[in-house]
């Protein structure tokens, strides 16, 4: 759809033309429980008013995650009054451990289905490259302790702040294929 008026298209251009943003502003309420009769779930609701990074338009966004069995669900929803860009995602990181501590998560054992991940420029948008993983800080293709080599001197770990990327899933044919496998060792 295009944008409304030319004010519009002026500031999407705007800030669609800077490029560097990639997270928005975190949301500043906390989550919210679900109605009582769904399966256990929290709602994060955050507000980003007309003008907010240079995008037109108020915009209310919602995730909402439930637990169903041993299935996590975000289910995503936007609204905005006015034409406006709107791409959302997460990248939650758990932490598996029962120690909760904030470097605990780097003790967890991880693999990940991929021999190629997206080096991302030091804006964090992705080139288009897809580099092998092997040799790399990047190679999880078999379990290896996250922590084990975030600290390496790496261009795309210091981009990153440490692993913010896309592996890309290795497929074999359609349907549904391992992503990844994520474990605490202390826990198993």
């Amino acid at each position: 759809e295009a944008a409304r008026s030319s004010d519009d298209l002026e500031r999407l251009r705007e800030a669609m033309g800077r490029l560097g943003l990639v997270h928005a502003p975190r949301p500043r309420r906390g989550a919210a429980p679900a109605r009582p009769k769904e399966a256990p779930a929290r709602v994060r609701r955050h507000t980003s008013p007309d003008g907010d990074e240079g995008f037109p338009g108020t915009l209310t966004a919602e995730v909402r995650y439930a637990l169903t069995g041993d299935t996590l669900d975000a289910r995503f929803r936007a609204t905005t009054d006015r034409t406006t860009p709107v791409n959302l995602t997460q990248h939650t990181y758990f932490n598996l451990g029962r120690n909760v501590r904030p470097d605990g998560a780097l003790d967890h054992e991880l693999r990940i289905h991929a021999a190629r991940f997206t080096p991302v420029d030091a804006r964090l948008i992705p080139t288009g490259e897809l580099r092998p993983v092997r040799g790399t800080p990047f190679d999880f293709t078999t379990p290896t302790r996250v922590g084990l080599r975030i600290d390496q001197d790496d261009e795309q770990l210091r981009h990153g702040g440490g692993y913010d990327h896309n592996w890309v899933v290795d497929r074999g044919g359609p349907g549904l294929v391992p992503a990844a496998r994520l474990r605490d060792p202390a826990n198993g």
